[in-house]
């Protein structure tokens, strides 16, 4: 579940769920793909050599492709952040009835 959605958080948070959303659903269907592959290949019990070998190229050929993906989304989230960070200020505050210095942040979603 991590490595589906996890590297989708930052497009959520930059205003951007239908890629958000289209990312990690492709990841997830990679990590399910393989690993239905895998088991009908090879089942728990009775397994070949053979069958073990096509287990594990399923196996590692998701990984690879899943490790792309995160990689890429990691990669090209920091400028949707960028551009919903550009609408947040932060100024310093001093309240008018006290002596403490205080802060302010104006967000707009």
């Amino acid at each position: 579940g991590g490595l589906a959605f996890g590297p989708s958080l930052g497009h959520f948070y930059a205003g951007r769920p239908a890629r958000a959303a289209a990312t990690a659903a492709v990841r997830a269907a990679v990590i399910i793909g393989s690993l239905a592959i895998a088991l009908n290949a090879c089942p728990l019990e009775n397994c070949t050599g053979e069958e073990e070998t096509t287990a594990l190229v399923s196996v590692l050929a998701g990984g690879g492709v899943v490790t792309g993906l995160v990689i890429y989304d990691i990669a090209s989230a920091p400028a949707s952040v960028r551009a919903r960070n550009q609408r947040i200020s932060v100024a310093p505050w001093i309240p008018r009835s006290s002596r403490s210095l205080g802060g302010m942040a104006t967000v707009q979603f």
